[in-house]
């Protein structure tokens, strides 16, 4: 590393060796070399955003993150694929009104393709989203869901967070990092599975979701808007973002995780200057995918069920 010095006006720039923070970024770029479960497009500018990151204080930086299938598992240890917080729904629903839980498969046949079509622009993509998720909404509305039974059904489901999530959250909070879970799921069933997988909310974290609406009775009767899909999960799909921003002054620095294309925008309205690493889960399809991922993530990452890599990049930012 160089550093600077000024003797009776003269600039002098003096080798002091490679700093600590750059070794750890080394350390860690290594073992990202080293996985068959990650990959990476531009070694070069992936070592630069680690050693920033690893370099800036704590309080600079902040973190963006999708929850289904990135904070929770795809598929279990043993390959069972695991459900999302609108499979929650769906199960409820394939219980309550056999009808409307045919609607619900009936839409997912013929949405779903467009979401993870490559020959499909994300513009041309997003009216079928909205379309999708506001279809799906009023089949959750129409079947009259109680506020008393939703919390059962969210602990009930099969929804794991990933393995060494709760361990890293951990760490972020004492470190005082925020945490911003963006999801277009619903956010009533995350912070229920939240709060019971580490115990309580943490101090740090905040979801920003879907919302059921229930009446005074207790029934659903909507949802909140903006209706927040795949396509538009940014600080544009926040109503308050103004005050959402102003807690986040001063932290320039992000990080964010996600498990699809359209969450690698998530940082769009967030962070103008700064660092930004973008970390990608990716699932399914790894073949069909990869390209694309990688060229909308800085890192991706196939494993399906653990959050240990993404972990230790995060401990890179912890404590500095």
């Amino acid at each position: 590393m160089l550093q600077q010095f000024i003797i009776s006006g003269t600039v002098l720039w003096v080798d002091m060796g490679e700093s600590a923070e750059a070794r750890n970024a080394r350390s860690e770029m290594k073992k990202l070399k080293e996985s068959k479960k990650v990959f990476f497009a531009n070694e070069a500018a992936l070592e630069n955003k680690l050693t920033r990151l690893a370099s800036e204080k704590s309080s600079a930086v902040q973190i963006v993150t999708d929850f289904d299938y990135t904070i929770s598992q795809f598929s279990n240890p043993n390959g069972k694929r695991m459900l999302t917080t609108h499979d929650v729904c769906d199960r409820y629903l394939k219980k309550a009104n056999v009808e409307l839980y045919k609607k619900l498969r009936l839409l997912r046949k013929k949405y779903r393709p467009i979401e993870y079509s490559s020959h499909i622009s994300m513009q041309e993509k997003i009216p079928h989203m909205e379309a999708w998720w506001r279809s799906a909404h009023s089949c959750i509305v129409q079947s009259g869901l109680r506020d008393a039974d939703f919390e059962e059904l969210a602990m009930a489901a099969e929804i794991d967070l990933r393995e060494g999530f709760d361990s890293i959250v951990g760490r972020l909070d004492t470190s005082g990092i925020p945490v911003t879970v963006f999801s277009a799921g619903i956010a009533n069933i995350i912070r229920t599975i939240l709060g019971s997988k580490l115990g309580e909310m943490p101090v740090n974290m905040r979801v920003i979701g879907n919302e059921f609406k229930f009446n005074e009775e207790g029934v659903i009767c909507g949802f909140s808007e903006p209706v927040i899909h795949t396509y538009n999960k940014n600080i544009r799909s926040v109503s308050c973002k103004d005050e959402f921003l102003a807690t986040l002054k001063n932290r320039n620095n992000l990080i964010l995780f996600g498990d699809t294309l359209g969450d690698a925008n998530m940082d769009l309205g967030i962070s103008k200057d700064g660092c930004v690493l973008k970390i990608g889960f990716l699932n399914e399809m790894v073949s069909e995918l990869k390209e694309s991922y990688m060229q909308a993530y800085d890192i991706v990452i196939t494993d399906q069920y653990s959050f240990s890599i993404a972990g230790e990049i995060l401990l890179l930012v912890c404590n500095q």
